[in-house]
């Protein structure tokens, strides 16, 4: 079977092997990102500790991928990334750098169970920065969703100033 995806109006064959293996690789990215969590929780270790390690880590496996890439590209086609393109780069690297940082940083400062669920909440600014950045529309739908994120997360979370923690 193939599906038909739209992405900035180029239109991609997906395959259902595509599919799954995608979404296997999503679920073994969302289970290692919670384990880095409790990690964090369980042991002395400290943010900047963890991130030094995650990103030496990194550098090695994925710029040995990179470069593999690389050098397959450059046989095959020549040319190089313009300085947009790496200053793009540049700045993805730092948000996803921030983000990851953030998350274990924030570890020690509130439950687990709560800090996971705050951090799933993500494809609300994703819909609306999507919306202010690229100009796309809000749908009826995607707002609804967005709104059962929050009170999902709010239902889980239960801060005191709206539930009674007595009860």
């Amino acid at each position: 079977k193939t599906f038909i995806m739209l992405h900035n109006s180029n239109e991609k064959q997906v395959t259902t092997r595509n599919l799954v293996l995608g979404t296997s690789l999503i679920l073994i990215s969302n289970l290692i990102y919670v384990g880095n969590g409790y990690i964090v929780k369980w042991t002395e270790l400290k943010a900047p500790e963890i991130a030094l390690v995650r990103g030496v880590v990194q550098i090695i496996l994925f710029g040995g991928l990179v470069w593999k890439s690389r050098q397959e590209s450059q046989q095959t086609e020549k040319g190089s990334l313009s300085l947009p393109t790496v200053l793009l780069l540049a700045l993805y690297g730092f948000c996803v750098s921030s983000s990851s940082f953030s998350f274990l940083a924030a570890v020690p400062f509130m439950p687990i169970g709560d800090l996971i669920v705050v951090s799933f909440t993500s494809p609300v600014f994703s819909v609306f920065i999507d919306r202010v950045i690229l100009k796309r529309p809000l749908t009826w739908l995607s707002v609804l969703l967005c709104f059962l994120i929050i009170a999902g997360s709010v239902l889980v979370i239960q801060p005191p100033f709206l539930f009674d923690p007595n009860v």
